[in-house]
């Protein structure tokens, strides 16, 4: 059975995922289809980087909506905590974020460290704990150090996750810092 390709002009369409793409993708950019075959799932374009070739359909909106990018984030909670013995590699704080659409969200970053000493406290079945934790809005990372919060923000916005791994959320005085 032959695919059916279709030649397209003046049609853009918007980056929602970049995928293995960040060279040549970014989320949000509009980018005018080339050649799209459908029974491939493919879509041609013209990248950041100025070569022509296929990507996925999935990762572009075809209607040619915004695709809300992150715009600024901010730590919620000190990083370095002293009286609680608590620093970039052994800790849990809320961070809130702001969309390129207003929109305001928040989520939890957290170290190993931490949550395996979390999970030992929680080791004794007579405590009445839950002996483990999950949430979607949960992100591990090696350590709290702001550019490593900053790549995973920027890498989970790229890749179309940052709502999905967030919570909505209303602004409330003292949450947003204006750096």
């Amino acid at each position: 059975m032959a695919s059916e390709v279709y030649v397209m002009t003046n049609t853009a369409i918007t980056c929602t995922c970049v995928g293995v793409h960040r060279d040549a993708l970014t989320r949000g950019h509009k980018y005018e289809i080339v050649t799209r075959d459908d029974a491939k799932g493919q879509v041609q374009v013209r990248g950041d980087n100025h070569r022509t070739r296929w990507y996925p359909i999935n990762y572009f909106d075809f209607t040619g909506a915004e695709a809300p990018v992150l715009a600024k984030w901010w730590f919620c909670d000190p990083v370095i905590d002293e009286p609680n013995s608590r620093n970039e590699l052994v800790n849990c704080v809320d961070v809130g974020f702001e969309l390129s659409s207003g929109e305001l969200r928040w989520c939890i970053f957290v170290t190993p460290d931490y949550l395996k000493q979390l999970l030992e406290a929680r080791n004794d079945p007579n405590a009445g704990y839950e002996p483990g934790i999950y949430g979607t809005h949960l992100v591990i990372v090696a350590d709290l150090a702001h550019h490593t919060v900053d790549w995973m923000l920027r890498h989970m916005d790229q890749q179309g996750e940052l709502a999905e791994h967030s919570i909505l959320t209303e602004p409330s005085v003292g949450d947003i810092d204006d750096e």
